[in-house]
């Protein structure tokens, strides 16, 4: 009964229709998928391992086009994204848009995707090799020295790549040089994040800093690169409302308790949550 009120409020609280962007596209569903994750006591009772100590991972997707919540539920904290992502397969129809952050990343989605009429939008993992081919033969490209040719704020669009060790075959990549102030922030932010697990950034991840790269299965004609970043940037929207829950709401501050009733007790914070967005 919570779970099915929660699915309800965020129908009610995600509708993006309204958007320039959004509204020119001829998608049938904009599917984006996160997830956050947080730490319970260590007593706590079998049914949501973490890596370290006991957990658990709130998994969301829905739709920006209809504002419909296509999956809301409570995960075993171990549980890996990408694992995750196999359970999706299932229900790709055709027209669908997917925008999922890295952590989802799967070349064994992507080719569903593409094999069923959908569409995707991702970033991709920076040790996978990118190919081209020519004449039968399959060359290594670099992406940063392809970056390198643009000025910040440019895109570069590279057609026909093939990903990793089994080829997958990318219609697109798209590159995208971040302004100054972009990288500022982004290198500013990944410090902090190195810093917290006692590590220093290198010369060469700095470097990747300076980029974005997008890989893609929707035509040029459909969306240009400029705007496949801003509907990439889309997936934020609910990062946000995760930080909000976590830092406002106390989502991550949970006691001991019997497994039934910290299932009523999540649910029931994430409806009120939900209540107090909406209103």
């Amino acid at each position: 009964m919570f779970k099915e009120l929660l699915c309800r409020l965020v129908q009610s609280r995600f509708s993006t229709k309204e958007q320039p962007l959004i509204s020119r596209l001829s998608f049938s569903r904009i599917r984006i998928l996160d997830s956050t994750g947080f730490s319970l006591p260590m007593q706590f009772p079998d049914g949501y391992a973490g890596s370290d100590s006991s957990g658990v991972k709130v998994q969301l997707e829905y739709d920006l086009l209809s504002g419909n919540l296509l999956y809301g539920g409570v995960r075993e904290g171990k549980e890996n994204n990408a694992t995750f992502v196999k359970e999706t397969v299932g229900n790709i129809l055709p027209e669908d848009l997917f925008i999922r952050d890295l952590g989802y990343f799967s070349t064994m989605f992507l080719r569903e995707v593409d094999q069923r009429g959908a569409f995707y939008v991702t970033r991709f993992k920076s040790n996978m090799k990118i190919f081209q081919k020519e004449n039968g033969t399959f060359h290594e490209l670099n992406p940063t020295e392809l970056g390198e040719k643009l000025l910040p704020g440019e895109c570069l669009e590279v057609p026909n790549i093939y990903l990793g060790a089994e080829r997958l075959y990318i219609p697109r990549l798209s590159i995208h040089r971040l302004t100054e102030d972009q990288l500022k922030r982004r290198q500013r932010k990944q410090k902090a994040v190195q810093k917290k697990k006692g590590k220093a950034l290198t010369s060469r991840t700095l470097q990747k800093q300076a980029y974005n790269y997008l890989f893609t299965n929707i035509p040029q004609e459909e969306i240009s690169s400029q705007d496949l970043y801003l509907l990439y940037s889309l997936h934020w929207q609910v990062e946000i409302l995760f930080k909000t829950w976590k830092s406002h709401f106390h989502l991550d501050k949970v006691k001991w308790m019997k497994k039934e009733r910290f299932e009523c007790h999540l649910y029931g914070v994430l409806i009120a949550m939900m209540i107090c967005i909406v209103s």
